[in-house]
């Protein structure tokens, strides 16, 4: 095994745990149904080891690994680890996004938050893996509101599974502060500026001068290409 391919997903399992504490699913975990590309045949090829186009699920067997249940062997399966510190005896040291940022402009009272919507992004003609930012002018500077990662093929267009979900979303909060007047907080609303970033460089993006909030276009790629493009609504 690839030792780096192995810490990298270490690192998953730990974040995926630290997500699971912050929103409630420590004990128990909620799956779509016969979620396409759940099956074990599908155009990426069959699931070893599995019954032809059976769907797989949280009771679906974790081959190889085994566990040992009221005298008998049989294979673990996701129900099995939920709970990594209950269930598997491990847990991890505090790290990177352990502690959440205390940061002043995250310090907002929820029912004031507004929250960004960037919608109607089509991934099927970017390569590869990409990232989407978001950003506001608060107070006169502009301030980092959050980066969203989306894990997406080379070549999207020619995978049959992913053209059942080529849309991309991404909210961010836009927090309201008390100090804040409301002039200025008018005035973030219409300054923000959305990137996206991907392995070709900046693919698309919006600046604070752009005057249609609802409908932001990106600006013009060194490239030549096509920029992509995108929808963004405060909600």
């Amino acid at each position: 095994m690839d030792p780096i391919f192995y810490f990298h997903h270490c690192n998953i399992d730990r974040i995926f745990w630290l997500w699971q504490k912050k929103h409630g699913f420590t004990d128990h975990l909620e799956i779509f149904p016969e979620y396409p590309g759940t099956n074990t045949v599908d155009n990426q090829g069959p699931t070893p080891g599995m019954a032809p186009n059976s769907w797989l699920d949280l009771e679906s067997p974790l081959n190889p690994f085994k566990i040992t249940e009221k005298g008998k062997e049989r294979p673990y399966n996701s129900l099995d680890c939920i709970n990594i510190e209950k269930q598997l005896g491990i847990t991890y040291s505090k790290g990177s996004l352990d502690q959440f940022s205390d940061a002043k402009l995250l310090k907002a009272e929820n029912e004031d938050a507004k929250v960004i919507k960037v919608s109607r992004i089509n991934k099927a003609p970017i390569r590869g893996s990409f990232m989407i930012s978001a950003f506001a002018t608060i107070e006169g500077k502009k301030q980092h509101l959050g980066t969203e990662a989306v894990l997406s093929r080379w070549n999207s267009q020619y995978c049959a599974n992913c053209q059942t979900h080529l849309e991309v979303k991404a909210f961010f909060k836009l927090p309201v502060l008390a100090e804040v007047s409301k002039d200025s907080l008018k005035a973030s609303l219409n300054s923000v500026e959305i990137e996206i970033h991907g392995r070709d460089g900046v693919l698309g993006g919006s600046d604070a001068g752009n005057n249609d909030v609802n409908l932001k276009k990106a600006t013009a790629l060194k490239s030549g290409k096509l920029p992509v493009t995108f929808h963004v609504e405060i909600v």
